[in-house]
């Protein structure tokens, strides 16, 4: 029996059959010029918010061609955003009946998945189960992310007023249907459930829950969609089959209830690291041949990591999606993916090797600059594969090594003669201790 350290699940995987995508080779972004008055006007006056609110404030600093500019498009502006606050204030009472009652259907499901995960077994039934309920949260996620459109609009406006009356002077005139603020806000609040003041924290700062637990679905939902814009920051230096796969992962988390988790570019770099070698010292295993990079803890440690919370190891998958649904039928790998106190995840793929590296400390996207500083990648910076099909034809997986945590060669698992199924029909082998 291998002795596993903390929350890392073992297990082995047979190899798939390679498929025919591949990433395409990743190009440096052309230089972009500073756009014109004419172009950054059209933007404001746009139906993307969040570029409208991007083009004002790059009118607002482009001296007087800009303030120009700005005399035509803020009025229109605060009518349009008079309108919308009146549109969703109407609607409110039946959109939120409606979230209301998704997240009530949702709650129950969670703790059911969650209680089936925590007793999961290789058992066909548990595991077509938790594929059942998968499917089940996923659904009402799906209405519950088309209700909180709704809430979103109305915080992206009040965003947009906001920086419309940051750049008006005291002599500007205001539309009446504008100028009301009390009125703007009382109508916000009729569409949010809550005074506006309240949802707006939710958009910035630590991911604390609110104390009134009526408040919760809106902050969780708002707190996701912050760490996903986070994480499309760190994404760049992924390949496409690592980010399909984080992608699944978080859709998970957040499926469960969970806070996804934060990518981190060190345990992104102790992950791809592993799985390299893996697949250079044709081994499989969370422990190492090679003493520096012993074990998993180790490993993240020599990346810049400082508190790793657990590892998941999967070989024989060439995309994210088949990766991910061969650890989802793994009950220990299963497991990690709950563990309420890891906030960070790294995802390194090598060939068909795959690892997934977990962290527990603070997360970076809420930390100070000085914080961020001091948490840079340590040791040379491994690039991701951009063809990522650089094998076609795997190994014979009857070659491959294993060790202990002395690094002592062991015999490895023998194939099950019938594993459970996972979701492309494929079998898997189950760990031999």
């Amino acid at each position: 029996m291998i002795r596993i350290p903390r929350l890392i699940a073992l297990t082995i995987l047979l190899p798939l059959a390679a498929t025919s995508l591949a990433a395409s080779p990743s190009t440096a972004p052309a230089p972009t010029s500073q756009p014109s008055i004419a172009t950054l006007r059209t933007t404001a006056l746009g139906d993307d918010l969040h570029q409208s609110i991007d083009a004002l404030r790059q009118l607002g600093a482009a001296g007087e061609p800009g303030r120009d500019a700005l005399s035509g498009v803020l009025p229109v502006l605060f009518l349009r955003d008079a309108g919308t606050l009146e549109t969703e204030a109407a609607g409110a009472s039946t959109q939120l009946q409606k979230l209301h009652a998704a997240e009530a259907e949702i709650e129950p499901l969670r703790a059911a998945q969650l209680d089936l995960i925590a007793n999961l077994t290789h058992d066909a039934k548990q595991l077509l189960e938790a594929r059942h309920n998968y499917d089940k949260l996923s659904a009402i996620q799906s209405r519950l992310a088309a209700g909180y459109t709704h809430p979103l609009r109305v915080l992206d406006t009040l965003a947009r007023r906001s920086q419309c009356l940051s750049l008006t002077k005291p002599t500007d005139p205001l539309p009446a249907s504008a100028a009301d603020g009390e009125r703007l806000d009382r109508l916000a609040e009729q569409a949010l459930g809550m005074p506006p003041a309240a949802a707006q924290r939710f958009l910035a700062g630590p991911l604390r829950p609110p104390a009134d637990r009526t408040r919760r679905p809106l902050w969780f939902y708002l707190s996701c969609r912050r760490i996903e814009a986070y994480n499309r920051t760190i994404e760049p230096a992924l390949n496409a089959a690592e980010i399909a796969h984080a992608r699944r992962v978080n859709f998970y988390r957040e499926l469960l209830g969970l806070l996804p988790y934060e990518l981190d570019a060190r345990l992104t770099q102790a992950a791809r690291r592993h799985s390299k070698e893996m697949v250079d010292l044709w081994y499989f295993g969370h422990y190492s041949p090679t003493e520096s990079e012993r074990d998993p803890f180790v490993r993240m440690a020599h990346a810049g990591y400082p508190n790793p919370s657990g590892e998941n190891l999967q070989m024989g998958s060439w995309t994210g999606e088949e990766a991910f649904w061969r650890l989802f039928n793994s009950p220990g790998h299963h497991r990690q993916w709950t563990d309420p106190d890891s906030t960070a995840l790294g995802v390194g793929k090598w060939e068909n090797a795959w690892t997934e590296d977990f962290g527990a400390t603070a997360r970076l996207m809420t930390a100070t600059p000085q914080q961020i500083a001091k948490a840079a990648i340590r040791g040379p910076e491994l690039k991701p594969q951009t063809g990522e099909l650089t094998r076609r034809h795997p190994r014979d997986m009857r070659d491959i090594k294993f060790y202990d945590e002395n690094g002592h060669e062991i015999p490895g698992p023998t194939p099950a003669a019938a594993g459970p199924k996972n979701a492309s029909g494929t079998a898997a082998t189950q760990p031999a201790g």
